[in-house]
């Protein structure tokens, strides 16, 4: 995939994070190959841009305008009440040198045991952490969920398919879907309480009369206080 284009500006410490996301510009640092720690800064609508496009495994070519940097998105911090892009640290990347880099798992199709009444598909993991040359990361992995045939058929991280020159460091053994049965979970039996014992009719043996019950009346509420006028 062909490296995602990405405008930032070198900047001050000052002013301050939260002065620039005001203004609508996120504060980034760039370090990595051959790069010290560099602040910069970009604007937040092209910046979320680039990263719905690119995610953490798709390269951007930062211009800082004296020089582009192949880099990834190493880190995303989101502000916790508006959910935008506070801060983003990019990780400049040699082009020569193989990397790791999580990549999102993309499930295709429709596992046909989902088609038996009580059965449901549960996908415990839905991101691996592969690695290779930088060019060569792909941006999401595809796996198709036909194999999964009948109830408790799984697939595992090995069955994922992968391009040439990619591997997963993850363990091969580790379940990334399975098809399995539906829990229902039982509704507990009512218990029976102390006050529903006690207002409880008791039994009659047979032979014996019922106590003829007393009708009460509440007793009288007393007076309205007469309102002042």
């Amino acid at each position: 995939m062909d490296m995602i284009p990405l405008s930032a500006q070198m900047r001050l410490p000052v002013p301050s994070a939260r002065v620039l996301r005001r203004q609508g510009v996120v504060p980034c640092i760039l370090y990595g190959y051959k790069t010290d720690n560099t602040l910069l800064s970009c604007k937040e609508i092209p910046l979320q841009k680039a990263f719905t496009a690119a995610g953490q495994s798709t390269l951007v070519e930062l211009d800082i305008g004296t020089h582009k940097v192949p880099a990834l998105f190493y880190h995303v911090a989101y502000d916790p009440v508006t959910d935008n892009i506070a801060h983003v640290d990019f990780y400049a990347v040699n082009m020569k040198e193989e990397v790791e880099a999580e990549v999102p798992i993309r499930f295709t199709d429709t596992a046909p045991a989902t088609k038996e009444v009580g059965v449901i598909l549960v996908t415990p993991l839905t991101r691996v952490t592969v690695r290779s040359l930088p060019a060569s990361l792909p941006h999401s992995l595809n796996i198709s969920l036909s194999p999964l045939q009948k109830i408790h058929d799984v697939l595992y991280i090995r069955d994922i398919p992968l391009p040439a020159g990619v591997t997963i460091t993850d363990d091969a053994d580790t379940v990334i879907a399975i098809a399995q049965e539906q829990r229902i979970e039982e509704e507990p039996e009512p218990t029976v309480t102390a006050e529903a014992v006690e207002g409880a009719t008791p039994a009659i043996a047979e032979g014996e009369e019922a106590a003829p019950t007393v009708a009460t009346k509440d007793a009288p509420k007393g007076k309205k206080e007469k309102k002042e006028e």
